[in-house]
């Protein structure tokens, strides 16, 4: 980093103190129940996804800040949380919208899925994403929380 420079960080977070919250587990349920569904379709060794973990935590503001401090190299110059609406307020038909949301999450979990389970699940596993997350938009609007965080390091 240069010298007075900002490092900018977007990560996902929390608002809840339960880690388990609605919304901060989203895309993580979503593929959970979309790969149950390809293990009954006899698509995926159920052996197999039971080897599958992947370990992931979504921190609050508060716990972000704390890391921050405990670590002592940077000076948090923002730190903010933001809501990540999934649906409702978006002038977009569903379908459009469903199919752009499975695309961003295809493109961050697809290399552990592939690597794991085998390149060849994965354009029925993402039709089966896709379709889920459509249907879930028709029902409610799914929010999930963003963190800004601004950091400078310290002199």
């Amino acid at each position: 980093m240069i010298q007075n420079g900002r490092m900018v960080l977007i990560l996902h977070g929390r608002e809840a103190a339960d880690p388990t919250c609605k919304g901060s587990c989203y895309v993580w349920e979503l593929l959970a129940e979309a790969l149950s569904y390809m293990v009954s379709q006899g698509c995926i060794k159920e052996e197999k996804l039971d080897t599958f973990n992947v370990p992931y935590y979504t921190p609050t503001l508060d716990e972000v800040a704390e890391a921050v401090e405990e670590e002592g190299s940077f000076e948090a110059k923002l730190l903010e949380t933001f809501s990540i609406s999934q649906g409702d307020e978006v002038e977009e038909d569903v379908q459009v919208r469903g199919s752009k949301i499975a695309k961003n999450i295809r493109c961050f979990t697809e290399p552990l899925i592939a690597h794991h389970l085998g390149e060849d699940v994965l354009e029925k596993l993402f039709e089966k994403v896709t379709h889920m997350v459509i249907d879930q938009l028709a029902k409610e609007m799914v929010v999930t929380t963003g963190i800004l965080l601004v950091l400078k390091m310290k002199n």
